[in-house]
This record gives structure tokens, sequence and C-alpha cells, in this order.
């Protein structure tokens, strides 16, 4: 019996929460293709979508799903050169398919540009993200 993995509880987040570069109004909260704007640090695989909120961002590669908290240090939140403090944990699930088949489901009509070195890339979001045959 196969059971799959769905990503899409992490979705709730509320849109005014978002923050992006290069977009005006409110973005929804989406999982979004990962085409180089998120790069990955030390033993992490490579980010496959990538949910991003105030204080939340939230990373799902083909071995588990990572998140970083963000928050800022100090009184005034506002001031330039602000110092901020980043948290991670990591979700994997023991015994799990290292290699599961993963769909990016209810893609939205939202796209976002990002600058990539000097070339301008596009991705589209997704609604719900599926790991396949996780067991």
């Amino acid at each position: 019996m196969s059971r799959n993995l769905i990503a899409a509880v992490f979705c709730l987040l509320p849109a005014s929460a978002w923050a992006m570069p290069v977009t005006v109004g409110p973005i929804p909260s989406l999982f979004m293709a990962n085409k180089g704007q998120v790069h990955t640090l030390g033993q992490m695989p490579e980010v496959l979508y990538h949910l991003s909120s105030r204080g939340l961002n939230i990373s799902l590669a083909s071995d588990g799903i990572y998140y970083t908290f963000v928050s800022t240090v100090g009184e005034n939140r506002r001031e330039p050169g602000q110092s901020f403090r980043a948290e991670g944990m990591s979700v994997t699930l023991v015994g799990a398919n290292p290699h599961p088949r993963i769909s990016a489901e209810e893609p939205s009509s939202f796209r976002a540009q990002f600058l990539n070195g000097a070339k301008q890339v596009e991705t589209r979001g997704y609604s719900r993200i599926v790991y396949h045959e996780v067991y």
C-alpha cells in the first residue's frame, strides 16, 4: 500500500505575511518551484520547493522538510543594519523511501521573477506538494 505525505498544511499562512522581491500587492501563500533563487547551505540537499513568510521559511527537499525561523534582535525592528537571528529545524521520516516521487499540484496563476546571478528566472507557485511512495 502506498502512503503519501502532503505538504499542503503549511499553506495556511496569511498572505500578508509574505515578503518576496519584485512584487507589488499581496502574495498568496504558495510553494514556489526552486529555479535557483534558493541556495542550500552545508549538508542540506537541493531545495525543490520553497515557501517564505515573515519569520518562517519552509524548504522542501527530496529527503525531508527544512524550517528556518527568523527573528530580529533588539527593540527597534526597522533600524538600518538590524541584526537577525535564525534557527533551523529539519524533519525526516525514519525508514522512508530516500527518493520519493514528488509532485507539485494545484498550480497557481501567480508567478514570481528572481535574479539568479545576471539571469532573470521566472517560477510559479503551487498550493500543494505531494511526496508519493514515502513508505
